[in-house]
């Protein structure tokens, strides 16, 4: 199961908690420094997270990132960073793959 929650023109507190989160330096840096347009947070097992990311990232113009949280081994959150449109054409193809599997 893949929960998905989509933040279009995310404020600057939302973008420093996600900051907080993310290991990856680029990445947090990008979010102090640019105009984000829109965060898509994928949640799942990690094998299908790993998956999702680098579908996506092959799929738009988006960054993957993973999200630190409190059950790393099974469970795991990526942000999909981008435009308005690419997260959400990311974020359409996931959900309908999501429905196709149930």
């Amino acid at each position: 199961m893949i929960n998905c929650e989509v933040i279009n023109n995310p404020t600057e507190g939302t973008l420093k908690i996600l900051s907080g989160r993310i290991i990856d330096r680029d990445v947090r840096e990008r979010l102090g420094s640019e105009r984000i347009e829109s965060v898509a947070l994928i949640q799942g097992r990690v094998s299908r997270i790993i998956a999702l990311a680098d579908e996506a990232e092959k799929t738009a113009d988006v960054t993957a990132a993973e999200v630190t949280g409190a059950c790393p081994q099974h469970l795991t959150v990526i942000a999909l960073i981008g435009s308005l449109s690419a997260v959400h054409t990311v974020v359409e193809r996931i959900e309908e793959e999501n429905r196709n599997t149930i």
